[in-house]
């Protein structure tokens, strides 16, 4: 009876030791997606891609966030919400501040960075 047991327990604590798969976005974010997610459309991309450069080559480093793209009559307003880790799920961390919206011309360049508050 026990040796039938076994099996069972076993495969109940794999499951229970397993870590969830993270969301494709955060919690509360829906919004918002990688640079290059299938989710955004073409315009979006290119505004996504040419925000995160721009912010990457103005910090020196990579920069890992999550963005929302907006289009208006002058310009392309990318809302960027930088993650600062990961908790133990693999879900992104960020901080209140931790943002920026970058304008980006329908010429495709940047034209300011409004950092967040």
């Amino acid at each position: 009876m026990i040796s039938r047991c076994i099996p069972i327990v076993a495969a109940l604590i794999v499951v229970s030791c397993s870590k969830p798969t993270p969301p494709a976005t955060p919690r509360g974010l829906s919004a918002y997606h990688r640079a290059d997610s299938a989710k955004l459309s073409a315009d979006e991309a290119k505004a996504s891609s040419i925000a995160k450069a721009h912010l990457e080559k103005s910090d020196g480093k990579p920069v890992d966030a999550y963005f929302k793209v907006t289009m208006t009559d002058a310009a392309y307003e990318v809302q960027v919400f930088y993650v600062t880790g990961y908790d133990d799920t693999g879900e992104p961390i960020f901080i209140p501040g931790g943002h920026c919206t970058v304008l980006i011309s329908k010429q495709w360049e940047v034209t300011k960075v409004l950092p967040g508050a």
